[in-house]
Protein backbone atom coordinates (compact mmCIF):
# COMPACT_ATOMS: atom_id res chain seq x y z
CA UNK A 1 0.00 0.00 0.00
CA UNK A 2 1.15 3.31 -1.07
CA UNK A 3 2.94 5.66 1.79
CA UNK A 4 0.59 8.46 1.95
CA UNK A 5 -2.14 9.35 4.32
CA UNK A 6 -5.67 10.63 2.85
CA UNK A 7 -4.67 14.33 3.79
CA UNK A 8 -1.46 13.94 2.01
CA UNK A 9 -3.30 12.74 -1.14
CA UNK A 10 -5.26 15.46 -1.01
CA UNK A 11 -3.51 18.49 0.03
CA UNK A 12 -3.10 20.93 -3.29
CA UNK A 13 -7.23 19.87 -3.75
CA UNK A 14 -8.41 23.49 -2.72
CA UNK A 15 -12.09 23.56 -1.50
CA UNK A 16 -13.23 22.15 -4.02
CA UNK A 17 -16.19 20.00 -3.03
CA UNK A 18 -17.25 17.64 -5.92
CA UNK A 19 -14.49 15.94 -7.82
CA UNK A 20 -13.13 17.22 -11.20
CA UNK A 21 -12.28 13.86 -12.19
CA UNK A 22 -13.85 10.16 -11.74
CA UNK A 23 -11.51 7.53 -12.25
CA UNK A 24 -13.60 4.37 -13.49
CA UNK A 25 -11.79 0.99 -12.68
CA UNK A 26 -13.56 -2.58 -13.14
CA UNK A 27 -12.30 -5.41 -11.30
CA UNK A 28 -12.86 -8.96 -10.87
CA UNK A 29 -10.30 -11.75 -9.37
CA UNK A 30 -7.51 -8.90 -9.69
CA UNK A 31 -6.21 -9.56 -5.97
CA UNK A 32 -2.67 -9.39 -7.50
CA UNK A 33 -2.69 -6.73 -8.88
CA UNK A 34 -4.88 -4.08 -6.77
CA UNK A 35 -2.44 -2.59 -5.33
CA UNK A 36 -0.41 -1.72 -8.12
CA UNK A 37 -3.27 -0.57 -9.22
CA UNK A 38 -4.91 1.60 -6.45
CA UNK A 39 -1.46 3.01 -5.61
CA UNK A 40 -1.07 4.52 -8.97
CA UNK A 41 -4.36 6.35 -8.73
CA UNK A 42 -3.22 7.55 -5.35
CA UNK A 43 -0.32 8.71 -5.95
CA UNK A 44 -1.39 11.72 -8.56
CA UNK A 45 -0.34 15.16 -7.81
CA UNK A 46 -3.09 16.88 -8.99
CA UNK A 47 -4.23 20.48 -8.29
CA UNK A 48 -8.00 18.90 -8.58
CA UNK A 49 -10.36 17.07 -6.77
CA UNK A 50 -10.47 12.93 -8.01
CA UNK A 51 -12.80 10.38 -6.73
CA UNK A 52 -11.42 6.44 -7.44
CA UNK A 53 -15.15 4.87 -8.72
CA UNK A 54 -14.57 0.72 -8.67
CA UNK A 55 -16.32 -1.97 -10.08
CA UNK A 56 -15.82 -5.31 -8.88
CA UNK A 57 -17.97 -7.90 -10.28
CA UNK A 58 -18.51 -10.60 -7.21
CA UNK A 59 -14.59 -11.42 -7.40
CA UNK A 60 -14.15 -15.15 -5.87
CA UNK A 61 -10.29 -13.70 -4.29
CA UNK A 62 -8.96 -11.46 -1.66
CA UNK A 63 -10.15 -8.64 -4.68
CA UNK A 64 -12.47 -7.03 -1.93
CA UNK A 65 -10.67 -7.46 1.10
CA UNK A 66 -7.74 -5.20 -0.55
CA UNK A 67 -10.26 -2.69 -2.21
CA UNK A 68 -11.52 -2.51 1.72
CA UNK A 69 -8.42 -1.71 2.94
CA UNK A 70 -8.08 0.89 0.51
CA UNK A 71 -11.42 2.62 1.46
CA UNK A 72 -10.61 2.52 5.22
CA UNK A 73 -7.31 4.29 4.76
CA UNK A 74 -8.96 6.67 1.93
CA UNK A 75 -12.49 6.82 2.30
CA UNK A 76 -13.42 10.31 0.30
CA UNK A 77 -11.46 8.60 -2.27
CA UNK A 78 -11.98 5.42 -3.38
CA UNK A 79 -15.35 4.56 -3.80
CA UNK A 80 -16.31 0.77 -4.41
CA UNK A 81 -19.19 -0.84 -5.10
CA UNK A 82 -19.38 -4.35 -5.03
CA UNK A 83 -22.35 -6.47 -7.04
CA UNK A 84 -24.14 -9.59 -5.21
CA UNK A 85 -24.54 -11.21 -9.04
CA UNK A 86 -21.96 -11.27 -11.63
CA UNK A 87 -22.91 -8.40 -14.03
CA UNK A 88 -21.54 -9.44 -16.88
CA UNK A 89 -22.84 -12.89 -16.43
CA UNK A 90 -26.46 -11.31 -16.77
CA UNK A 91 -25.42 -9.06 -19.91
CA UNK A 92 -24.87 -5.90 -18.44
CA UNK A 93 -21.97 -3.84 -19.04
CA UNK A 94 -19.75 -3.14 -15.74
CA UNK A 95 -18.16 -0.01 -16.92
CA UNK A 96 -21.55 1.31 -17.99
CA UNK A 97 -22.26 0.48 -14.53
CA UNK A 98 -20.07 3.02 -13.06
CA UNK A 99 -20.54 5.82 -15.35
CA UNK A 100 -23.99 6.32 -13.58
CA UNK A 101 -21.62 7.17 -10.83
CA UNK A 102 -19.52 9.61 -12.33
CA UNK A 103 -19.61 12.96 -10.80
CA UNK A 104 -16.31 14.77 -12.21
CA UNK A 105 -15.84 16.72 -15.14
CA UNK A 106 -13.57 14.09 -16.83
CA UNK A 107 -13.53 10.70 -16.17
CA UNK A 108 -10.22 8.46 -16.70
CA UNK A 109 -10.29 5.19 -16.87
CA UNK A 110 -7.89 2.00 -16.06
CA UNK A 111 -8.88 -1.72 -15.75
CA UNK A 112 -7.66 -3.85 -12.40
CA UNK A 113 -5.26 -5.63 -14.13
CA UNK A 114 -3.02 -2.37 -15.37
CA UNK A 115 -1.71 0.32 -13.73
CA UNK A 116 -0.62 4.24 -13.87
CA UNK A 117 3.37 4.52 -13.87
CA UNK A 118 3.17 8.57 -13.92
CA UNK A 119 2.43 10.39 -10.43
CA UNK A 120 1.88 13.18 -12.80
CA UNK A 121 -0.29 11.63 -16.05
CA UNK A 122 -4.02 13.31 -14.76
CA UNK A 123 -2.56 16.37 -14.01
CA UNK A 124 -0.47 16.45 -17.17
CA UNK A 125 -3.32 14.80 -19.44
CA UNK A 126 -6.23 17.00 -18.09
CA UNK A 127 -3.59 20.24 -18.50
CA UNK A 128 -3.25 19.43 -22.26
CA UNK A 129 -7.16 18.52 -22.80
CA UNK A 130 -7.83 22.57 -21.73
CA UNK A 131 -5.90 23.08 -24.89
CA UNK A 132 -8.52 21.47 -27.26
CA UNK A 133 -11.75 22.01 -25.55
CA UNK A 134 -13.80 20.93 -28.32
CA UNK A 135 -11.77 17.41 -27.89
CA UNK A 136 -13.65 14.97 -25.74
CA UNK A 137 -10.99 12.60 -25.36
CA UNK A 138 -7.37 11.92 -25.13
CA UNK A 139 -5.00 9.15 -24.55
CA UNK A 140 -1.21 8.28 -24.30
CA UNK A 141 0.68 5.44 -24.99
CA UNK A 142 1.64 2.99 -22.19
CA UNK A 143 4.21 -0.14 -21.75
CA UNK A 144 3.26 -3.52 -22.29
CA UNK A 145 4.42 -5.88 -19.29
CA UNK A 146 4.54 -9.96 -19.67
CA UNK A 147 4.54 -11.38 -16.19
CA UNK A 148 7.78 -9.81 -14.58
CA UNK A 149 9.71 -8.38 -18.39
CA UNK A 150 8.55 -5.04 -19.36
CA UNK A 151 8.73 -5.36 -23.17
CA UNK A 152 7.81 -2.69 -25.76
CA UNK A 153 5.88 0.22 -25.92
CA UNK A 154 1.82 -0.04 -26.42
CA UNK A 155 -0.16 2.58 -28.33
CA UNK A 156 2.67 4.87 -29.45
CA UNK A 157 0.83 6.80 -32.08
CA UNK A 158 3.86 9.51 -33.31
CA UNK A 159 7.01 11.06 -31.91
CA UNK A 160 5.29 14.38 -30.82
CA UNK A 161 1.46 15.18 -29.52
CA UNK A 162 -0.67 14.77 -31.86
CA UNK A 163 -4.50 14.99 -32.68
CA UNK A 164 -5.58 11.82 -34.74
CA UNK A 165 -9.10 11.47 -36.57
CA UNK A 166 -12.10 9.82 -35.97
CA UNK A 167 -11.42 7.51 -39.00
CA UNK A 168 -8.04 6.76 -37.24
CA UNK A 169 -9.44 5.65 -34.42
CA UNK A 170 -11.72 3.52 -35.74
CA UNK A 171 -9.20 2.20 -38.43
CA UNK A 172 -7.38 1.13 -35.39
CA UNK A 173 -9.73 -1.84 -34.49
CA UNK A 174 -9.41 -1.13 -30.71
CA UNK A 175 -5.80 -1.71 -30.38
CA UNK A 176 -4.86 1.97 -31.14
CA UNK A 177 -5.63 3.45 -27.64
CA UNK A 178 -4.08 1.78 -24.33
CA UNK A 179 -7.18 1.40 -22.09
CA UNK A 180 -5.35 2.81 -19.16
CA UNK A 181 -4.30 5.78 -20.85
CA UNK A 182 -8.11 6.84 -21.75
CA UNK A 183 -9.37 10.70 -20.23
CA UNK A 184 -12.88 11.96 -21.77
CA UNK A 185 -14.72 15.07 -20.87
CA UNK A 186 -17.72 13.85 -19.16
CA UNK A 187 -20.25 15.33 -21.17
CA UNK A 188 -19.78 12.98 -23.22
CA UNK A 189 -21.83 10.18 -20.97
CA UNK A 190 -24.89 11.87 -22.14
CA UNK A 191 -23.91 10.64 -25.73
CA UNK A 192 -23.57 7.13 -24.76
CA UNK A 193 -26.28 4.47 -26.67
CA UNK A 194 -28.35 2.40 -24.84
CA UNK A 195 -26.68 -0.09 -26.50
CA UNK A 196 -23.67 0.36 -25.16
CA UNK A 197 -24.95 -0.56 -21.68
CA UNK A 198 -25.57 -4.00 -22.70
CA UNK A 199 -22.76 -4.73 -24.65
CA UNK A 200 -19.83 -6.70 -22.87
CA UNK A 201 -16.97 -4.68 -25.24
CA UNK A 202 -16.28 -1.24 -23.74
CA UNK A 203 -13.18 0.26 -24.45
CA UNK A 204 -13.09 0.06 -27.98
CA UNK A 205 -16.97 1.51 -28.36
CA UNK A 206 -16.00 4.32 -26.15
CA UNK A 207 -12.90 5.33 -28.09
CA UNK A 208 -15.02 5.20 -31.39
CA UNK A 209 -17.58 7.55 -29.84
CA UNK A 210 -15.24 9.55 -27.43
CA UNK A 211 -13.23 10.44 -31.29
CA UNK A 212 -16.16 10.94 -32.91
CA UNK A 213 -18.16 13.87 -30.32
CA UNK A 214 -14.98 15.86 -31.08
CA UNK A 215 -13.82 15.13 -34.37
CA UNK A 216 -10.35 13.81 -33.50
CA UNK A 217 -8.73 12.14 -30.19
CA UNK A 218 -5.54 14.13 -28.64
CA UNK A 219 -2.29 11.92 -28.23
CA UNK A 220 -0.08 12.96 -25.51
CA UNK A 221 3.36 11.48 -26.54
CA UNK A 222 4.76 10.40 -22.90
CA UNK A 223 4.08 6.79 -21.65
CA UNK A 224 2.24 6.96 -18.31
CA UNK A 225 0.91 3.44 -17.89
CA UNK A 226 1.27 -0.05 -18.00
CA UNK A 227 -0.55 -2.90 -20.05
CA UNK A 228 -0.71 -6.44 -18.55
CA UNK A 229 -0.73 -9.45 -21.29
CA UNK A 230 -1.19 -13.07 -21.05
CA UNK A 231 -1.90 -13.45 -17.45
CA UNK A 232 -4.23 -16.22 -16.41
CA UNK A 233 -7.17 -13.38 -15.36
CA UNK A 234 -6.41 -11.49 -18.08
CA UNK A 235 -9.14 -11.68 -21.11
CA UNK A 236 -5.94 -11.77 -23.86
CA UNK A 237 -5.07 -15.06 -22.16
CA UNK A 238 -9.17 -16.27 -22.36
CA UNK A 239 -9.32 -15.66 -26.30
CA UNK A 240 -6.84 -18.20 -26.88
CA UNK A 241 -9.55 -20.32 -26.27
CA UNK A 242 -10.94 -20.85 -29.75
CA UNK A 243 -14.65 -20.80 -28.09
CA UNK A 244 -14.35 -17.43 -26.23
CA UNK A 245 -12.21 -15.89 -29.32
CA UNK A 246 -15.58 -16.92 -31.49
CA UNK A 247 -17.99 -15.51 -28.77
CA UNK A 248 -15.89 -12.04 -28.94
CA UNK A 249 -16.13 -11.81 -32.38
CA UNK A 250 -20.05 -12.29 -32.28
CA UNK A 251 -20.11 -9.53 -29.87
CA UNK A 252 -17.48 -7.22 -32.21
CA UNK A 253 -19.49 -7.91 -35.15
CA UNK A 254 -22.49 -6.51 -33.62
CA UNK A 255 -21.36 -3.25 -32.05
CA UNK A 256 -19.29 -2.42 -34.39
CA UNK A 257 -22.49 -2.49 -36.52
CA UNK A 258 -24.43 -0.78 -34.25
CA UNK A 259 -21.50 1.80 -33.87
CA UNK A 260 -21.61 2.39 -37.04
CA UNK A 261 -25.97 2.64 -36.70
CA UNK A 262 -25.31 5.33 -34.26
CA UNK A 263 -22.87 7.46 -36.34
CA UNK A 264 -25.42 7.69 -38.83
CA UNK A 265 -22.80 5.16 -41.31
CA UNK A 266 -20.93 8.18 -41.34
CA UNK A 267 -17.58 5.95 -41.38
CA UNK A 268 -19.43 3.00 -42.87
CA UNK A 269 -15.98 2.23 -44.92
CA UNK A 270 -13.92 2.38 -42.14
CA UNK A 271 -16.36 0.34 -40.18
CA UNK A 272 -16.55 -1.83 -43.55
CA UNK A 273 -12.72 -2.81 -43.57
CA UNK A 274 -12.97 -3.24 -39.58
CA UNK A 275 -15.45 -5.96 -39.69
CA UNK A 276 -13.88 -7.89 -43.10
CA UNK A 277 -10.02 -7.83 -41.50
CA UNK A 278 -11.38 -9.17 -37.58
CA UNK A 279 -13.25 -11.63 -39.48
CA UNK A 280 -10.54 -12.65 -41.74
CA UNK A 281 -7.92 -13.10 -39.21
CA UNK A 282 -10.01 -15.33 -37.16
CA UNK A 283 -10.36 -17.51 -40.18
CA UNK A 284 -6.59 -17.50 -40.16
CA UNK A 285 -5.89 -18.78 -36.96
CA UNK A 286 -5.19 -22.03 -37.75
CA UNK A 287 -4.32 -22.90 -33.89
CA UNK A 288 -8.54 -22.12 -34.03
CA UNK A 289 -10.87 -25.35 -34.20
CA UNK A 290 -11.73 -25.69 -38.08
CA UNK A 291 -15.46 -26.15 -37.08
CA UNK A 292 -15.65 -22.33 -35.47
CA UNK A 293 -13.58 -21.31 -38.72
CA UNK A 294 -16.28 -22.87 -40.46
CA UNK A 295 -19.21 -21.76 -39.05
CA UNK A 296 -18.00 -18.07 -39.04
CA UNK A 297 -16.93 -17.81 -43.05
CA UNK A 298 -20.86 -19.30 -43.64
CA UNK A 299 -21.97 -16.69 -41.23
CA UNK A 300 -20.24 -13.68 -42.29
CA UNK A 301 -18.53 -14.24 -45.46
CA UNK A 302 -20.92 -11.13 -46.92
CA UNK A 303 -18.53 -8.98 -44.98
CA UNK A 304 -15.19 -10.46 -46.25
CA UNK A 305 -13.51 -8.90 -49.38
CA UNK A 306 -13.54 -10.79 -52.76
CA UNK A 307 -9.45 -11.36 -52.03
CA UNK A 308 -10.30 -12.52 -48.08
CA UNK A 309 -12.87 -15.16 -49.59
CA UNK A 310 -10.20 -16.55 -52.25
CA UNK A 311 -7.54 -16.73 -49.72
CA UNK A 312 -9.48 -18.73 -47.09
CA UNK A 313 -11.08 -20.85 -49.54
CA UNK A 314 -8.14 -21.98 -51.16
CA UNK A 315 -5.57 -21.64 -48.71
CA UNK A 316 -6.54 -21.10 -44.66
CA UNK A 317 -9.67 -23.78 -45.00
CA UNK A 318 -7.21 -26.86 -45.96
CA UNK A 319 -4.92 -26.00 -42.88
CA UNK A 320 -5.69 -28.06 -39.77
CA UNK A 321 -3.83 -28.10 -36.87
CA UNK A 322 -3.44 -31.33 -34.66
CA UNK A 323 -2.47 -31.00 -30.93
CA UNK A 324 -0.38 -34.23 -30.36
CA UNK A 325 -1.19 -35.95 -27.07
CA UNK A 326 1.24 -34.11 -24.61
CA UNK A 327 4.30 -36.13 -22.92
CA UNK A 328 5.82 -33.91 -19.50
CA UNK A 329 9.03 -33.00 -21.34
CA UNK A 330 7.05 -31.87 -24.94
CA UNK A 331 4.28 -30.67 -26.67
CA UNK A 332 4.00 -30.38 -30.54
CA UNK A 333 1.88 -29.05 -33.11
CA UNK A 334 1.43 -30.63 -36.32
CA UNK A 335 -0.14 -28.93 -39.26
CA UNK A 336 -1.80 -30.96 -41.52
CA UNK A 337 -3.00 -29.44 -44.80
CA UNK A 338 -5.50 -31.17 -47.11
CA UNK A 339 -5.65 -29.85 -50.69
CA UNK A 340 -8.68 -30.79 -52.30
Amino acid sequence: MIDKTEEQVMQNWGKSINPIVSITCVVFNHEKFMEDTLDGFLMQNTSYSFEVLIHDDVSTDDTVSIIEKYRKKFPNIIKPLYQKVNQYSQGNNPLAILFSQVKGEYLAHCDGDDYWTDENKLQIQIDEMKKYPWLDMSFHYASELIGSKRCQSYGKRANEDTIFTTNEIILGGGEFCATSSLVFRTKLLAKIPDWFYTTMVGDYPIQVLGAASGGGALYINKNMSTYRVGDSTSWTFALKETKNSYSQLLLANRFLNDLNETLEKKYNQEFSKVIANKNFAFLCKTSFSIEYREKLFIEFKHTLTANQKLIWRFIFSKIRVIVNLPSPKNMKLKVVRWFC
